[in-house]
């Protein structure tokens, strides 16, 4: 299972399913954080 994490909030966007214990980095809907792209930047 893996989790999809606002680099700016920290809150939880979503989940993905894969094999592994995943954390991605993203950007929320949140008028702080959408001011810029929404797409995926890292990945651990």
């Amino acid at each position: 299972m893996g989790t999809i994490v606002c680099q700016h909030c920290n809150s939880t966007i979503g989940h993905i399913e894969v094999e592994k214990v995943t954390t991605l980095y993203g950007k929320c809907d949140h008028h702080d954080c959408s001011k810029e792209n929404k797409q995926v930047v890292e990945v651990k």
